[in-house]
């Protein structure tokens, strides 16, 4: 996730193969069958090693040649049977944006076998007559050569993670095999190191959560730094023996905060900070240096923030003696994981087309078909990448123009010129070839974005990206496609008092804030203002989802259209009657609370990031508002400020109104709500508002059957410490419902939907998808309530087809985007 002070628009220009599930194309009449698809690249590739390369246009390359286990689709059968399609291919009865998304197999027979019933061993099996493009059959042992060549301890491929990451699909002992030459890390990272037989890691420093906050993890703080700062004295009343201190711990924020990403907070989460002239400023009064200079507690402008790496400790919390470096006198460095013997990891051949995985965490079939969806994963040909490896065995030619990759996808690979042309053909030996209709795809190397656009205007390219200055040379052609991206941008409000002691007297009502989202015509805003850009008039925008899990995307289900019916959806939100209705009784307020006279102009300050684009942006925005509001009695104030000083402002509040974005969590949108405008962290970028506890009420009924299912199941004989805690938060939050109707706040609500509600054993429960919708519609509806700020819009990408191509998918789709060259042809 990353804020965003700048719109940044991209050029792209790249297509996907996309999706092959259990349909069919039949190509109509006009369907030229020696087409050649004309694409370009900018360069750099000279090596399509999927293993090993990780660059975009390489990446580009070995889609073409390369298969998966599993790939995404259109669930067309769900969609005949909700009656959203009539027939595969059906893109208009219900449009493209609606159909429901599934991972289907590929190169794999059918669905994986969970065989261990716990999500911790799965068995997949090939389909028959997989071959490489040289009639090499592709078997379970041709996994077993290229998955062991993948995590290879001295080919060090940057694509091993693949295989061992939690996130991915984490192999038993993969990573102790692909790491088996480096010393042992702990959890967090960090080497371990031995001392006269005790084990010393970072990771055992840890000591407790922060205050109200479970899941954030407070350290112990390395000696050197915790030696020279002293916590306040709690009161010492309580404590015969003397007074005892409060505790400084250091706390993973990630990015480059703090140091390496860790940060000194107290319990509560405070940061200690460094100031503009770079004095260390302390959470709270009574913090000192270990001579008892105190250390300021207010003054100067929050710069960045201090840090401190996790203290080493041995597994009962003692400290080790450490050098001047921070590293433990005496230590050596530990190798106790490594695993030298493949056997040992979580891969076995079952039979000719079988093969069995066993995980170091339980993942769902969703989970490992997810994993499995690329050539990352695929295989390469055994004898041509073994040709390949060098005496050392520490590299390999498999990839390059030399030893190029042996095809087993949809394409061959006929002509490599490098820095010149990639020219792929259609491989009629693979398993799937009749889905594909474009029999040539070439790729010429082209540099320069302007030189690709002069080369689409004269009919030598079939695509090309047009974003950014190029893009009001396009924006009206035919082939002209917007693909919608996760960043969003908004006015955000501040009603807290500023550093001046002042508070705006118009801004702190209710009905002005709501009057301000009226008053913006997003659809002349994104053609006009900020094109190409999509209207957005809540806090999430098209692409968004609730969960990993869900097909369609958050805005477009029964919840997401639920949160705005009562704001204008039909005009995005725009709805000038309204807007002036609000201003007027919100000025009402003011008068009749003494805020202000009878008469008086209020006003509001706008404080933005000087350019040109975003100049635009202010002048459009104090037209239209005081168009609608009336200049006699409302003026927005401009002030464009540097990059620094409106980093300075937001640190410190002082501004009426900004504009900003926010961009990642795309398929995780409780998470982004929870976490971006949540007054309780740090994130909020909003002021005085107190979207924590906020009082929403959901209906869960699913949530409960399956909290409920849980707590029947628990076996407290067989749990884990930690799911004896799961266990403890799932019986004491079943009380908290009536009925299915859960009422709390919008941060505890945040908090259940990645405590309470995930079960590692059953994490996409019957109804969870619909009732994570409603969450994500809880959340989102005390942001428009509350009205912290102004929505606006989406940002995206933009591509032009010629005129000769024919894209089936009708609108951009969350997961398949415009459905890449299977839902495509060219005419004749």
């Amino acid at each position: 996730m990353k804020k965003v002070l700048l719109l940044l628009l991209v050029a792209v220009s790249a297509i996907g193969l996309a999706a092959c599930g259990e349909t069919t194309n039949t190509p109509g009449s006009g369907y030229d069958k020696n087409a050649v698809f004309r694409n370009y690249y900018s360069g750099g590739v000279y090596n399509i090693n999927p293993y090993s390369e990780t660059l975009a246009d390489a990446s580009t390359m070995y889609e073409y040649l390369t298969d998966s286990l599993y790939i995404g689709d259109f669930d067309w059968e769900k969609a005949i049977a909700e009656g959203l399609a009539t027939e595969v291919g059906d893109f208009e009865t219900s449009g493209a944006a609606a159909l429901p998304y599934n991972r289907v197999p590929r190169m794999a027979a059918g669905e994986p076998v969970d065989v261990s019933g716990d999500g911790t061993k799965w068995q997949i099996t090939l389909k028959e007559g997989l071959k490489f493009e040289d009639g090499t059959a592709i078997t379970a042992e041709t996994f077993n050569y290229s998955w062991r060549m993948l995590l290879d301890p001295l080919l060090l491929n940057d694509r091993a993670s693949n295989l061992y990451s939690a996130t991915d699909l984490p192999l038993k002992n993969a990573e102790y095999y692909f790491k088996q030459h480096k010393p042992d890390e702990d959890k967090l990272g960090f080497v371990t190191y031995e001392v006269s037989g005790v084990i010393y890691s970072r990771e055992n420093s840890y000591l407790t959560t922060a205050t109200d906050q479970p899941t954030w993890k407070l350290y112990a703080v390395e000696t050197a730094v915790d030696n020279g700062i002293k916590g306040p004295a709690i009161t010492e009343t309580e404590y015969p023996g003397g007074p005892q201190y409060k505790t400084m711990y250091t706390e993973f924020w990630g990015g480059t905060d703090g140091k390496d990403g860790w940060v000194l907070v107290d319990k509560d989460d405070n940061p200690f900070l460094y100031d503009e002239n770079n004095n260390l400023v302390a959470p709270e009064e009574g913090w000192t240096f270990a001579d008892g200079t105190p250390i300021p507690h207010t003054g100067g402008v929050a710069k960045k923030y201090a840090g401190g790496l996790p203290a080493f400790m041995d597994n009962e919390g003692n400290r080790a003696v450490v050098e001047q470096n921070g590293l433990p006198v005496g230590g050596t460095q530990t190798f106790y994981n490594a695993v030298k013997d493949w056997s040992k990891v979580g891969f076995k051949v079952i039979d000719n087309l079988t093969f069995e995985i066993e995980l170091a965490a339980a993942k769902t079939a969703w989970d490992v078909k997810g994993a499995l969806l690329s050539g990352i994963t695929g295989v390469v040909h055994p004898a041509k990448f073994e040709a390949g490896l060098n005496e050392t065995k520490t590299s390999t030619t498999y990839g390059t123009k030399d030893n190029p990759l042996s095809s087993y996808g949809p394409y061959l690979l006929t002509t490599w010129q490098e820095d010149v042309v990639f020219i792929f053909t259609k491989n009629d030996n693979f398993h799937a070839a009749d889905e594909y209709r474009i029999q040539t795809v070439r790729y010429d190397r082209i540099a320069e974005q302007s030189v690709a656009i002069d080369e689409f205007k004269a009919g030598r390219l079939d695509i090309v990206g047009a974003s950014g200055s190029y893009y009001k040379d396009f924006k009206d052609a035919p082939g002209l496609r917007l693909s919608p991206t996760s960043t969003f941008f908004r006015f955000a409000f501040n009603i807290a008092e500023r550093p001046d002691g002042t508070t705006n007297p118009i801004l702190v009502y209710p009905e002005f804030r709501q009057a301000f989202y009226f008053a913006i015509d997003r659809e002349e805003f994104t053609t006009e203002v900020r094109p190409p850009s999509l209207p957005t008039q809540a806090f999430l925008g098209p692409l968004y989802l609730s969960t990993e899990y869900n097909s369609t995307p958050y805005r477009g289900s029964e919840a997401g259209v639920g949160a705005v019916a009562d704001f204008a959806p039909d005009t995005f939100g725009f709805n000038p009657v309204r807007a002036k209705e609000l201003f007027d009784a919100a000025y009402a307020k003011a008068v009749a609370d003494g805020n202000i006279v009878d008469g008086e102009k209020v006003s509001v300050e706008y404080t933005y990031y000087q350019v040109e684009t975003n100049q635009l942006v202010a002048d459009w925005v104090k037209s239209s508002v005081e168009e609608i509001f009336g200049a006699s009695k409302f003026e927005l104030k401009l002030t464009g400020v540097s990059s620094a000083a409106l980093e300075q402002d937001w640190d410190n509040l002082d501004f009426d109104m900004t504009f900003g974005g926010w961009q990642g969590l795309t398929f995780d949108a409780p998470s982004l709500l929870g976490q971006v405008y949540n007054s309780s962290l740090a994130y909020m970028l909003e002021g005085g508002f107190d979207t924590a506890n906020a009082e929403v009420t959901v209906e869960l009924a699913a949530t409960k059957a399956a909290l409920e299912s849980w707590v029947a199941a628990y076996d407290e004989s067989k749990a884990t410490d930690a799911q004896k805690a799961k266990h403890a938060k799932w019986v004491a939050l079943l009380p908290e419902f009536e009925g299915n109707s859960l009422t709390t706040t919008y941060n505890k609500l945040f908090n259940y939907a990645y405590e309470e509600f995930y079960n590692v054993a059953d994490v996409d429960y019957e109804g969870k998808r619909d009732d994570f919708d409603r969450i994500t519609a809880a959340l989102e509806g005390v942001l428009l309530d509350q009205m912290i700020a102004i929505p606006l819009f989406t940002t995206t990408s933009v591509t032009v087809y010629s005129t000769r191509v024919v894209l089936e998918v009708n609108e951009y789709h969350a997961w398949m985007g415009y459905g890449g060259l299977k839902y495509m042809y060219i005419t004749k």
